[in-house]
């Protein structure tokens, strides 16, 4: 019995056929064919000097609508002027029944110094306060009560480094059959270095002395201020009455 060791009938089956696909068609090159190197440079050049002349002007325009829009104020909605910071307004409070205004008095100045007269060859040995003096040739007294330093006038500001000093006097008319004219102009003050002060005439403490007449063997009382360096001793007053040729110095201190 003989025995067959081949394959089977209808092995290996038969496989369907396979599909065709069709080979891509290459690109053609971006250049012709057989242009020369030098060419394809050129074109190159051309084209970047063209996109970089575009850039450029779409930057400057850019530039340009930004400055106009900075100016003008297109694209926000408002004017030049609208754009302006707002101006401050100053607010003033209105106050009901405002208190009456104070008077001010006006600041003084400090005392103007001038030199010491020249000795008088009629001028008295300088007496104590309390004791009278008398101008013989006009028949006038004077007697000088008190001093009285660092005053407030009631009308005046004191400078600093400065202060008034008050002299208390009595003038007294010894004629009886006439009046007598005064002024505060008859009086200085010297200090220690030889200055002479005259009186303020403003200056008023409530029994200021102004110019005026004494009756027949009447008498007038009042103080002298006078401004005067802060601390300056020490100091003697001079008077020399009206018409008269005598001068009397009564030290103050």
């Amino acid at each position: 019995m003989s025995q067959s060791w081949g394959p089977p009938p209808g092995y290996p089956p038969s496989r369907p056929p396979q599909p065709q696909y069709q080979l891509a068609i290459p690109e053609p090159d971006y250049y012709p064919i057989g242009d020369p190197p030098i060419r394809r440079a050129l074109y190159f050049i051309g084209g970047s000097c063209s996109t970089l002349i575009l850039v450029s002007f779409c930057v400057c325009a850019l530039a340009v609508f930004w400055i106009i829009d900075e100016r003008i104020g297109l694209t926000g909605g408002q004017t030049a002027a609208e754009n302006l910071p707002p101006t401050a307004v100053a607010t003033v409070p209105v106050v009901e029944n405002p208190p009456p205004a104070q008077p001010v008095a006006p600041a003084q100045l400090p005392p103007t110094a001038t030199p010491s007269p020249p000795p008088d060859p009629t001028a008295n040995e300088a007496a104590p306060i309390g004791q009278p003096v008398v101008a013989q040739d006009v028949n006038a007294e004077l007697t000088v009560f008190d001093i009285q330093r660092n005053v407030q006038p009631v009308n005046l500001q004191v400078p600093d480094g400065t202060e008034f000093i008050a002299v208390s006097i009595q003038l007294r008319n010894l004629q009886a059959d006439a009046a007598q004219s005064f002024t505060i102009a008859n009086f200085t003050i010297v200090d220690g270095e030889n200055t002479v002060f005259t009186p303020n005439p403003d200056a008023d403490n409530g029994r200021r002395l102004q110019d005026g007449q004494i009756s027949p063997s009447g008498v007038q009382e009042g103080d002298l201020l006078f401004h005067v360096p802060l601390g300056h001793t020490p100091l003697t007053l001079a008077w020399q009455a009206q018409g008269s040729a005598q001068v009397f110095q009564i030290k103050l201190q």
